[in-house]
C-alpha cells in the first residue's frame, strides 16, 4: 500500500501488513504510523468581487506620498448614521406633538443629503516608512 509522511509529506509503498504500525519515512527518517494516504478535496480561495478605489495621502512620518485602496464595501456614512438618528427621534416625537415631530424629521432628512463634508478616516501603512497614517475616506 501507498503512505505519506505527515512531516516531510513523501509518499512510498510499504507492505500491507504493515498498516497503521510504525515505520520510518525513507526522506527524513522520522517514525510514523502507516496509513493510506487521504484525499482531502482542496479548497479554492473565495475571491470577493469589489470595486477598489486608489487614493493618494502625505504621510504624517516622512511626507511622501503614498497610495492606498479603499474597498467599495466601506463608505463614507457618518451623515446618514446621524442624519437618520435625528430623523427616528422626529417620528417618536411625531406620536406626542406632530408639528415639532415633522420639523425634526426634516431637519434629520436634509442633514442626510447635505449635512456637508464628514471626516471619517481608515488606517493606511506608508510603503517608504511603514508609519500607520489616518487616511480620509472620501
Amino acid at each position: 500500500m501507498k503512505t505519506q509522511c505527515p512531516f516531510c509529506y513523501e509518499t512510498f509503498d510499504v507492505d500491507d501488513s504493515l498498516s497503521r504500525e510504525k515505520v520510518i519515512c525513507k526522506k527524513c527518517n522520522t517514525p510514523f504510523a502507516a496509513y493510506p494516504p487521504v484525499d482531502i478535496p482542496k479548497y479554492e480561495k473565495q475571491v470577493a468581487t469589489t470595486n477598489i478605489t486608489t487614493l493618494t495621502a502625505k504621510c504624517a512620518h516622512c511626507g511622501i506620498d503614498f497610495n492606498y485602496e479603499v474597498p467599495s464595501h466601506i463608505k463614507n456614512t457618518d451623515n446618514w448614521g446621524c442624519g437618520s438618528l435625528i430623523a427616528f427621534i422626529g417620528i417618536i416625537i411625531c406620536l406626542f406633538f406632530w408639528p415639532i415631530g415633522l420639523l425634526i424629521i426634516i431637519f434629520g432628512l436634509v442633514f442626510c443629503f447635505a449635512g456637508g463634508k464628514s471626516n471619517a478616516t481608515m488606517k493606511a501603512r506608508c510603503y517608504n516608512c511603514n508609519y500607520i497614517n489616518d487616511v480620509p475616506i472620501k
